[in-house]
């Protein structure tokens, strides 16, 4: 109840039951009715090092959660490191620091989850660039592949700009293109809007690399979907 001194406001609440105790953990995704995705740190209890993990947590609302870890390697928190779905059997996505356990450097890898619901796996990686804690970098998924806006390697919004498109999702073997898009923000406006199973859009600060100027364009990027 709130009050005001001449007026009285109250809200009703409802208490929702709480499950079970999960640790440290960044997310959630849901994942099903009944299911969620989250990253924790590994048995060291600390982000950034090579025993993180993605966590499976089941029977959501259901009962007691059961909780199941893989291994995924040094995830920093953020936005661009949420798990994402693809849609694609029941593979999932996750953004990692890769073996170097830093956060924007070349070897920052995307990792590929499988077997969710019953032994959850690691079935394939790839190293995607130097990536930033945003929510630009977190993967879209764009028919069967996955697209990561990045700003090159100055890691600034310049003329190396690009999107890496990421093939073979769902299988052993994952493949990665780029398509040059230069001008991309940090953050808000260059996050990927899908538009459908085969393109995107995204918003650009033109030619003269600022943000707000005559020269902004809206890009739409087609054939995402071809060889």
């Amino acid at each position: 109840t709130a009050d005001g001194g001449d007026f009285e406001d109250t809200v009703g609440v409802t208490l929702i039951e709480d499950d079970g105790t999960i640790g440290t953990a960044h997310g959630p995704v849901a994942f099903g009715p009944n299911a969620a995705l989250l990253l924790g740190p590994g048995a060291d209890g600390i982000f950034q090092t090579a025993d993180d993990v993605l966590r499976v947590v089941e029977n959501v609302g259901v009962g007691a959660p059961v909780v199941t870890n893989v291994v995924v390697g040094a995830v920093t928190p953020g936005p661009h490191a949420l798990p994402v779905l693809t849609g694609v059997g029941d593979a999932v996505l996750v953004l990692t620091d890769g073996p170097d356990l830093t956060l924007g450097t070349l070897d920052d890898t995307l990792v590929q989850v499988e077997d969710i619901l019953t032994t959850p796996v690691v079935t394939a990686s790839i190293a995607v660039g130097r990536m930033e804690s945003s929510e630009a970098r977190r993967p879209v998924m764009v028919g069967t592949r996955a697209v990561i806006a990045m700003r090159g390697a100055d890691l600034l919004t310049s003329g190396d700009d690009q999107l890496v498109v990421v093939d073979g999702i769902g299988s052993a073997v994952l493949t990665t293109t780029t398509i040059a898009t230069p001008g991309l923000a940090f953050e808000a406006p260059s996050i990927p809007g899908v538009l459908d199973a085969t393109a995107l859009l995204l918003h650009d600060c033109g030619v003269d690399f600022v943000f707000g100027s005559d020269d902004d364009n809206l890009v739409l990027v087609t054939g995402i979907d071809a060889v």
